[in-house]
């Protein structure tokens, strides 16, 4: 199965902390098979011919902490910066057959998910 690709809205349409030279664009991927139809939600910067450099937040924080840092990468990066699940926008499972694990390796696979979706 395909995952399906909504995009949300650019940097500054989300925040106004963000430079207009700084085209951050949100997307969404719904869940497949592969990561128990988890959907991930994640932003990306720069070109995508460039090397790609992947930024992921810790517990607590959002993808949204990384916008500076997209923002001063995206001329040497094509950069990433999932929100990992049960961080909003993504989905905040809690229940379900089998029952949605949070662990390193359910979160690695969210992410796999997005790099193949970007060709990356």
């Amino acid at each position: 199965m395909s995952p399906n690709l909504v995009k949300q809205a650019s940097c500054a349409m989300i925040t106004s902390t963000c430079p207009s030279a700084c085209p951050i664009q949100s997307y969404q991927i719904s869940g497949t098979g592969e990561n128990n139809n988890v959907s991930i939600a994640f932003l990306t910067v720069g070109n995508p011919s460039n090397p790609v450099l992947l930024l992921v937040h810790g517990n607590g924080a959002t993808a949204d902490s990384w916008r500076g840092v997209m923002c001063e990468m995206m001329s040497t990066y094509f950069v990433v910066a999932p929100y990992r699940r049960g961080t909003s926008p993504s989905d905040q499972p809690n229940t379900g057959f089998p029952l949605v694990d949070y662990s390193l390796s359910a979160t690695a696979a969210d992410f796999k998910i997005v790099l193949q979706y970007l060709g990356v």
